[in-house]
């Protein structure tokens, strides 16, 4: 298998990235950097600092490709957060099952692509540059700038994670509406992660343009929902959420941590989704009536009764 590091090397992408301008530092984003969660999510240098510390993960990782153990035992945090595969085989090592992976590397170096699969830029953000094919046509009209709209918009030198299509356990007619809701069904079931612990899920509906029609927010410390009309159809069963805690848990990277976890919950059962240090949905800050607070200042205070350190201002 091709080195992980030989196919990160993505420069086309980059530049594309900087003149769409859509990913501007923090400090422009957030001009009041004073809140403790929003300066923690975004000390990029404690996260590039920390690394992983999981052996198992190493050993899993040097098997899986021909890097040196070294390179794999220090490899940090963010790095895993930051890369499809990397954060597959992290989950692998703590046992959570993840998607079946058809293909790691770059896209024209894949033979005998599925007809049904899902193709993933290694180091996409946003939902941006992922392709879902059902019998080789892609499930979605997307129209968002750099959006793959079919494999011709895949250059062979990109690297990419090509993975199952998967279906969702839980349905409701929300999804697509009447005419279309099962065409493709998959559901994110987001986990926001204090010390291991989950506290908060967050579930994301979309449309055929992947964009984000709603999102049902519901804070498990305190077993309420915190976003009116709460569809509790596709709210976790308790053998399901039990489950859902159980792998955050085994997940955890270390003490005095946050991360947000994504999973679906499919026919096939709970697999892992992704890592993110930085959740993007803060940026808002939109406040929740039923307790009267900014969501932000929700997580302030979890990261203050979890003991998790505000860090110094990052400088950029």
């Amino acid at each position: 298998m091709t080195s992980i590091f030989e196919v990160s090397k993505t420069p086309t992408h980059k530049s594309e990235k900087a003149k769409d301008g859509r990913y501007v530092g923090p400090v422009e984003k957030i001009p009041n950097m004073k809140n403790s969660f929003i300066r923690h999510i975004f000390n990029v240098k404690r996260q590039r600092d920390t690394l992983h510390g999981n052996k198992i993960f190493s050993k899993l990782l040097v098997k899986l490709t021909s890097i040196p153990q070294d390179e794999a035992t220090h490899i940090s945090i963010r790095d895993i957060c930051s890369n499809k595969f990397l954060s597959y085989v992290y989950a692998l090592s703590c046992n959570v099952p993840t998607a079946k992976v058809y293909h790691y590397g770059e896209f024209g170096k894949c033979s005998n692509m599925p007809k049904n699969c899902v193709i993933k830029y290694d180091k996409g953000q946003d939902g941006v540059n992922v392709l879902c094919l059902r019998n080789g046509d892609n499930l979605y009209n997307e129209e968002r700038d750099m959006a793959w709209k079919s494999v011709k918009d895949v250059g062979d030198d990109v690297p990419v994670m090509i993975e199952e299509l998967l279906e969702n356990k839980y349905v409701t007619n929300e999804y697509y509406g009447p005419d279309n809701k099962n065409s493709h069904g998959i559901i994110d079931y987001k986990m926001f992660v204090f010390n291991g612990v989950a506290e908060f899920i967050s579930i994301i509906l979309r449309d055929d343009e992947r964009e984000i029609i709603k999102s049902f927010w519901y804070d498990l410390r305190n077993d309420i929902s915190l976003t009116d009309n709460f569809n509790y159809d596709i709210f976790p069963l308790k053998r399901d959420l039990d489950m859902l805690k159980h792998y955050c848990k085994l997940l955890n990277f270390s003490k005095s941590f946050f991360v947000r976890i994504d999973f679906y919950i499919t026919t096939e059962g709970i697999l892992f989704g992704e890592f993110t240090l930085r959740p993007g949905n803060f940026y808002k800050g939109w406040r929740v009536p039923k307790v009267n607070k900014n969501i932000l200042e929700l997580f302030s205070e979890r990261m203050d009764h979890n003991g998790i350190p505000s860090p110094a201002m990052p400088t950029y």
